[in-house]
C-alpha cells in the first residue's frame, strides 16, 4: 500500500463509502455484507453517512468489492449489440449512477498514480470522462473536432483510419495542458487504439505525460501502443464490423 497524504487518505475513505452507496442501489445490505465481510449494521452506518471506515478497512472493503463485484456484468447488461456488429452504449452513458460507479472503479484502479487532467475526444465518452474528472477532482479537457475559438492556439491529434481511408483531426487547446500535467485519456469505445495513440502523442508534444487509458468498452486488442495501464469496464471479441452509435 503506497503512502497517502492525509487529504488523499480521507478522500479515499469517502470514495469507498460513495461506492457502497452506489452498490446499495443494486445489492441488498445482506448481499453487500457477504461481499465485504462487514456486518449489515456497520454498512448501514457507512451508507447513511453516520461514520466512515478507517483507511485500513477502506482498503479491505475495496479489495473485497473488486473480488466480488462484477461491474463488467452490470455494464454488459446495458450494452446493446445491434445488426452488423454495431454497439449501442446509450443505456450506459445515460445512467448517472452507473457512470459514477464506473468512475469509482477507474479511480480506484488508479490509486497511488498522479493524475492532474482528464482528456477525452469529442465522442460519447464525454459523460464518462466528466464523472471520472469529478471523482478525481481534476479538470476535464475535451479534444474537439473543430477549432471553435479563432483566438485559441491548438495542438492537433490526427487519427488515420486505414479501414475507412479517412483522417479525423482533434484539436486540443494548448493552454489547458502544461508540462507539469499527468494526463488520463478516456474514451467510450476503443477499437484500433489509434485515437488514443494520437491523443497521447499530442500530450507528449505539449510536454505533458500520458499516464493511463480508460474506456467503457474495448473491442479486441489495440493494434497500436497506448498509455498503460489500460482500464476497461468491458472487453468484447472483435466482430466483422463495429462502429460507434
Amino acid at each position: 500500500m503506497s503512502a497517502l497524504s492525509k487529504y488523499d487518505a480521507i478522500r479515499f475513505r469517502l470514495q469507498v463509502v460513495s461506492l457502497l452507496r452506489l452498490l446499495k442501489k443494486i445489492y441488498s445490505y445482506r448481499e453487500l455484507s457477504a461481499m465485504t465481510g462487514i456486518p449489515e449494521s456497520v454498512l448501514c452506518r457507512y451508507v447513511r453517512g453516520q461514520t466512515i471506515p478507517s483507511l485500513e478497512q477502506a482498503h479491505e472493503i475495496k479489495r473485497r468489492l473488486e473480488e466480488n463485484t462484477d461491474i463488467r456484468k452490470i455494464v454488459a447488461s446495458r450494452v446493446e449489440h445491434l445488426l452488423e456488429g454495431y454497439v449501442d452504449l446509450t443505456q450506459v452513458i445515460g445512467d448517472p449512477s452507473l457512470l459514477r460507479l464506473m468512475a469509482y472503479y477507474v479511480t480506484m484502479k488508479l490509486a497511488g498514480k498522479r493524475v492532474t487532467k482528464v482528456l477525452v475526444p469529442e465522442t460519447n465518452g464525454i459523460p464518462f470522462a466528466t464523472m471520472i474528472a469529478d471523482v478525481l477532482e481534476v479538470p476535464l479537457v475535451i479534444a474537439k473536432r473543430n477549432k471553435d475559438n479563432p483566438y485559441e492556439e491548438y495542438v492537433e491529434a490526427n487519427v488515420v483510419e486505414p479501414s475507412i481511408r479517412s483522417t479525423i483531426t482533434y484539436y486540443i487547446p494548448r493552454r489547458l495542458i502544461s508540462r507539469r500535467d499527468s494526463v488520463l485519456i478516456v474514451d467510450d469505445l476503443i477499437q484500433s487504439g489509434r485515437t488514443i495513440r494520437a491523443l497521447a502523442a499530442s500530450i507528449e508534444k505539449l510536454g505533458a505525460k500520458p499516464v493511463a487509458t480508460a474506456a467503457i468498452v474495448a473491442v479486441g486488442e489495440p493494434r497500436v501502443s497506448i498509455p498503460q495501464p489500460l482500464i476497461v469496464l468491458l472487453h468484447l471479441s472483435e466482430p466483422s464490423r463495429l462502429a460507434r452509435v
